[in-house]
């Protein structure tokens, strides 16, 4: 899922194209927050890391 949402801004992306990307972060602070406002996971910088690179390269 998450890199089917990051494979669909590929074509909005002019080369050299920078992405900002804004999550939440630290799987271990998971909570109520999260769930009231539709949050899924939180990330480690890693594991975006990994999602980024693959479809990036």
């Amino acid at each position: 899922m998450d890199s089917l949402s990051l494979q669909a801004l590929l074509p909005f992306l002019k080369s050299p194209g920078w992405l900002l990307i804004t999550v939440p972060a630290l799987p271990g602070l998971w909570s109520q927050h999260d769930k009231n406002h539709h949050h899924y996971r939180r990330y480690l910088k890693t594991q975006l890391q990994e999602i980024v690179v693959v479809l990036y390269q």
